[in-house]
């Protein structure tokens, strides 16, 4: 489970990555252009020839970790199929839509956006969030990404950065705080503990 928790959270940067290259070949002149679409290029021959890094990841894991271990981190490999990789992909591209497209819409609840400048602008601004390695909750970093990247385009930042933090409030912090009442008031009830073997079969002293 923990592998494939990995591998979703994967699937996920791959997919903002490539939108993010996408964009960047939108919006680069003729012959910058080349360099996000040969990088989206890499990213796929990396993608198809995936199962051929294990036994590097094997080696890698097993100076730092117990075997067992690397076992365990490594077995989605064992449960990857072609059939799984579509599904898994799919609805990381899904998800991807529907947050951008719900990122655009509080945008437009601020200001003016027009959707070509959108598909230039916010798979950028996921992706710079993405890459930052140490962010609580994507705060600070996108509202930054935000402001930057839409500025040139006319955007206020007041506006940029309102959008964003609108859409952490909306997709952080409110489950968090839900999350956080329902492991509050949902306590796992207490196990009674097994009567052993040793006292359905010692006779009685009595």
């Amino acid at each position: 489970m923990a592998s494939l928790t990995a591998l979703d959270k994967g699937f996920n940067h791959i997919t903002t990555y490539t939108a993010s290259f996408v964009a960047l070949f939108i919006a680069l002149p003729w012959p910058l252009n080349i360099f996000p679409l040969s990088a989206e290029a890499a990213l796929v021959i990396i993608l198809c020839r995936f199962h051929r890094f294990r036994p590097f990841l094997e080696r890698i894991g097993s100076r730092f970790s117990e075997k067992t271990i690397v076992d365990n981190l490594l077995a989605a490999f064992d449960a990857l199929s072609f059939r799984r990789v579509v599904i898994m992909l799919t609805m990381s591209v899904l998800f991807f839509l529907v947050y951008t497209t719900q990122y655009y819409f509080i945008i437009l609840c601020f200001t003016d956006l027009s959707w070509m400048v959108a598909v230039k602008t916010i798979p950028l601004i996921y992706a710079i969030n993405l890459v930052m390695p140490f962010t609580i909750g994507d705060l600070g970093i996108k509202e930054m990404a935000s402001v930057k990247l839409l500025g040139p385009f006319g955007i206020p930042g007041g506006a940029a950065f309102s959008a964003s933090l609108t859409q952490n409030v909306l997709t952080f912090i409110i489950p968090s705080l839900v999350g956080g009442l329902v492991l509050m008031l949902n306590r796992p009830r207490s196990v009674p503990e097994a009567i052993s073997s040793a006292v359905h079969t010692a006779p009685c002293s009595e």
